[in-house]
């Protein structure tokens, strides 16, 4: 009952189901005439068997080899898959060196950020292999404009941690972030609240799940004109664990400069990112402006 299906949500990968008469460890090896490919093993041994295969440059044929993983390993069937065709707006990356030897295996995560009308711009974030090939990709359609950003992968559960940054969206509910497993299925999803890009309840630049489950990211925060920042830990349920802002320490940051004096906005901090280490009671923030600093997470004492 051998059983290759394509992926509707990324017509680069398939599943594969099997079975077997007697509880086997199986591996599966698949490539084609112009891509070495990839192999997975199964940890144990079973009747039914599944497997997702990920990782196929597109519009190829490829060969799926299925083995038993014994220290002989016997060839158990063949099959072959033929890999679609990316959406045409995803848009890979040019390699202008690429000295293979030097390079460390696996992928790299891009969002797409290159239409240059907003609207017409699709939310997709991809990966691509060390030859620059587009190997897996994900689209999210939310009501309004949105872009997927700061995609993490997660290697202890095999997911990918997805923040959204929405734009024209003040009165649409819609989430800020999602976590999916590599077929696309949406595992967790952020609750949907309005808002958009550097509004006061709206993330910024940074959103990223920490190893105790919870959510660090930067909010936008407002005294008249001047704009600063706030980082803020939550749980998944939005519920704040912590938070500290640049107004919560008049002491060290006293003086409001405006990189532009004419601008009616004042950008006063800017802050790209911050990292947050629990165990170790520090959060690392930087500010476009000001610079790298650290603080105890406890009592907000900043120290450099």
């Amino acid at each position: 009952n051998l059983k290759v299906e394509k992926n509707e949500k990324n017509v680069l990968s398939c599943r594969l189901t099997f079975s077997t008469i007697d509880e086997r460890k199986t591996f599966v090896k698949y490539y084609s005439p112009t891509h070495s490919g990839y192999k997975i093993s199964e940890d144990t041994a079973k009747n039914e068997h599944y497997f997702f295969l990920w990782g196929m440059r597109e519009n190829l044929d490829y060969i799926i080899e299925i083995y038993s993983d014994e220290e002989s390993p016997e060839l158990l069937a063949t099959t072959e898959f033929h890999s679609g065709i990316a959406p045409d707006y995803i848009f890979p990356p040019y390699l202008v060196t690429n000295e293979k030897e030097s390079v460390q295996p696996g992928f790299v995560f891009l969002a797409q950020h290159s239409m240059p009308d907003d609207v017409m711009m699709e939310p997709v974030i991809f990966l691509v292999d060390i030859e620059g090939f587009v190997v897996w990709y994900f689209e999210y359609h939310i009501p309004g404009f949105a872009l997927l950003a700061e995609p993490h992968y997660r290697k202890n559960t095999q997911t990918v941690f997805i923040g959204i940054e929405k734009g024209m969206m003040d009165d649409i509910l819609a989430e800020e972030g999602i976590e999916i497993d590599f077929e696309g299925n949406i595992v967790w999803k952020s609750p949907d609240l309005p808002g958009s890009l550097y509004g006061k309840t709206v993330w910024h630049h940074m959103y990223r799940i920490l190893e105790d489950d919870t959510l660090l990211f930067i909010r936008a925060q407002y005294d008249g004109t001047v704009v600063s920042d706030r980082i803020v830990n939550f749980d998944k349920n939005y519920s704040e664990l912590w938070s500290w802002g640049y107004f919560d320490s008049p002491d060290y940051f006293s003086t409001v400069e405006c990189p532009d004096p004419n601008a009616f906005w004042c950008d006063w901090t800017h802050t790209n990112s911050a990292m947050m280490f629990k165990k170790d009671n520090i959060v690392y923030f930087n500010s476009l402006w000001l610079g790298f600093f650290y603080i105890y997470m406890y009592t907000k004492e900043i120290l450099c």
